[in-house]
């Protein structure tokens, strides 16, 4: 009997294993490392990739009074991390790197330093051992940065003069141009939007206010047209994160479907928008983050518990795939074994960079190289 039952375990352990190599066929297998660890151990956050495989993001760090600050990270490979705040002007610190492009330009934030908290945040640029704080008209509060392309220009949002109300902007050559909204003009003052992504063709996307203030996907052609990119049926509203060179964008869309509030990845193909998770459960929440120029495409799930999973799509009309399940074996550090979430980094050779999370709490930088 117990070997009967040892032998029909095995059998179906086996019969498991062929069904997953079968759903995953043609689909590439990854070898996970992490990052070398910087700032206070505690917490790493990649946001970027380029061609060469340099990461950009943020980590946890404990300033000169003892409290906890984010600091801005530049991985050359995956046992040299570099902090960038050091290089900042003085009287700024707490930075964040959101973007490098191939000929190693980052792009982020950093805050003014200050006795209390401080919520305004500065655009800036790191290129070599020099950071460059980006133009604001004078009365702005605030900006941030989000990408930057080959040709150096970069895009984020910027508050209005004497104002809270935020631009989707571009810098380039010194300059700041208020990329505006999707809404008229008589609403210009009231109306909100962000560019998250940018091109080499110099095509932006992202998000703006609508005239009825919905939030909706958008998209600024190089001429500085903009136009609605909408979302599912029962729109809410919707976000676009990244564009490719063959102009293929992702991001979400929140629906209605009955009295449900669902949020789904989406691509914008040829003037439609597809539903990337359609089986996803209401409770679930995905999005897209990042697609690169060969069409495979990069995100996570938000579950009900609060955890996060990482998504890998190898083409917009492909199902979602967990990205764990393409690691050889899993994600490990110190002994212990972390799930994979956050996942915003995407290159054209198909490597990978995500946020780890052990069952302990620690939350680090994974980077998955193909094999």
């Amino acid at each position: 009997m117990d070997s009967s039952f040892a032998t029909l375990s095995r059998c179906s352990a086996l019969l498991l294993g062929l069904i997953a190599v079968g759903a995953h066929a043609g689909l590439p297998s990854y070898s996970c490392k992490r990052l070398a660890t910087t700032g206070d151990g505690r917490y790493a956050e990649p946001s970027a990739i380029n061609k060469d495989g340099r990461v950009v993001g943020r980590a946890s760090f404990r300033d000169g009074h003892g409290l906890w600050t984010w600091g801005a990270v530049q991985w050359k490979d995956a046992t040299h991390a570099s902090p960038l705040d050091p290089l900042l002007p003085p009287g700024y610190t707490g930075a964040e790197a959101h973007a490098i492009n191939d000929g190693n330009l980052i792009v982020g934030i950093a805050q003014p330093e200050c006795d209390d908290v401080c919520w305004p945040t500065h655009p800036v640029a790191w290129h070599g051992r020099t950071a460059t704080l980006l133009a604001l008209p004078q009365g702005s509060l605030s900006g941030r940065t989000y990408a930057v392309n080959r040709h150096g220009r970069i895009v984020g949002r910027y508050t209005l003069p004497d104002s809270f109300t935020e631009h989707a902007a571009m810098w380039h050559g010194g300059r700041l141009r208020d990329l505006g909204t999707l809404g008229s003009r008589k609403n210009r003052d009231w109306q909100d939007s962000t560019a998250t992504a940018v091109n080499d063709a110099g095509t932006i996307v992202g998000f703006s206010d609508t005239d009825s203030f919905q939030m909706h996907a958008a998209r600024w052609d190089a001429d500085g047209q903009v136009h609605d990119l909408g979302g599912l049926a029962g729109l809410i509203e919707s976000q676009a994160w990244s564009i490719n060179s063959s102009g293929l964008v992702v991001g979400n869309s929140m629906q209605w479907h009955g009295s449900d509030r669902l949020t789904h990845a989406v691509a914008w193909v040829d003037g439609s928008v597809v539903d990337l998770d359609p089986q996803a459960p209401a409770d679930v929440r995905s999005t897209a983050t990042q697609v690169n120029d060969q069409g495979a495409i990069v995100g996570y799930k938000l579950k009900p518990n609060g955890s996060v999973a990482a998504l890998y799509w190898p083409r917009w009309d492909h199902k979602p795939v967990h990205l764990e399940d393409l690691v050889d074996g899993s994600c490990e550090a110190g002994g212990e074994s972390f799930s994979l979430g956050y996942t915003h980094g995407l290159n054209d050779s198909g490597v990978i960079v995500s946020t780890g999370q052990s069952a302990s709490g620690r939350t680090v930088a994974f980077r998955l190289t193909p094999r």
